[in-house]
């Protein structure tokens, strides 16, 4: 009994196992797809924020320079070619951002067609919007409730922290006294 026991446990040990080799390969690549799209995603929003710094501060700079009626002109007048600048970077930004995006997706459909693992929602169809119409319904009473509980969960630790420093106080008061 205990043999026929362990013989069926084995296999079914064997089958798990074999289960792991076989999805796990697809799931490391997927895992190292993600880190890569984060990867990118960070930079591109580094190099974004250090452009617009740059442009920020360079603003700044301009009108630490005024100092007489021409100056100030000046300044004004390079004003409508800094709006045009702003907005041609914007759009060059989320064209950046959206060929990201796009990459990604394209990169993460072949890899589901390689692997012959389906992809359960893809983003941009019909069926996920309809998932996410559904899924926004009971959401959003569980975002309400939710946040009800964490609100009185910050003003019970709040109000519990306040005491321990009100005690501390006295009782470094009464020690001085």
């Amino acid at each position: 009994m205990y043999e026929q026991i362990n013989e069926q446990m084995q296999s079914q040990i064997e089958t798990v196992r074999k289960q792991l080799e076989s999805q796990g390969e697809p799931m490391r690549r997927m895992f190292s797809l993600m880190l890569d799209g984060v990867e990118q995603y960070s930079q591109l929003q580094l190099d974004i924020a250090r452009s617009w710094s740059e442009l920020t501060f360079n603003q700044a700079r301009q009108i630490l320079e005024i100092s007489d009626q021409a100056s100030l002109q000046n300044y004004l007048e390079s004003q409508k070619a800094l709006a045009e600048q702003c907005n041609r970077k914007i759009n060059e930004d989320a064209n950046k951002l959206a060929d990201l995006g796009r990459d990604f997706g394209e990169q993460v459909s072949k890899l589901a067609t390689e692997t012959g693992v389906p992809l359960t929602v893809i983003p941009g169809t019909s069926s996920s919007a309809d998932s996410t119409k559904k899924s926004t319904g009971s959401s959003s009473t569980t975002s309400k409730s939710t946040s009800g509980a964490s609100s009185s969960r910050r003003s019970s630790s709040s109000t519990a922290g306040s005491s321990s420093k009100t005690s501390s106080r006295s009782s470094s008061s009464s020690k001085s006294a």
